[in-house]
């Protein structure tokens, strides 16, 4: 993976480590679009994927990726892969 990874770059790197039960951190820009509001900066310590939605659930879809946070006991959430800000040690790239 580069330096800088692109957020498409960061998430094939989230799959595998998923897929090997390997948790990593990340944060991202939240942002509700129904609403039209953000309530900033969210940042996962220790997280791992799970499966999305499909096309025929949301419009969405193919931007937003669903995830567990491992140290909180809430309900599995989403995040929008262009609103990623960094994966592990590394930064986004735009």
């Amino acid at each position: 993976m580069e330096v800088t990874p692109t957020p498409y770059e960061a998430l094939s790197k989230m799959r595998e480590l998923t897929e090997i039960g390997c948790p990593f951190s990340f944060s991202f820009n939240s942002f509700n679009k129904t609403k039209s509001t953000s309530s900033g900066l969210v940042v996962v310590k220790r997280a791992v994927l799970r499966k999305g939605l499909r096309d025929d659930q949301s419009e969405l879809s193919q931007q937003l990726v669903g995830y567990v946070d491992l140290d909180k006991d809430e309900a599995p959430r989403f995040f929008h892969i262009p609103l990623l800000m960094t994966f592990n040690q590394y930064t986004i790239k735009p």
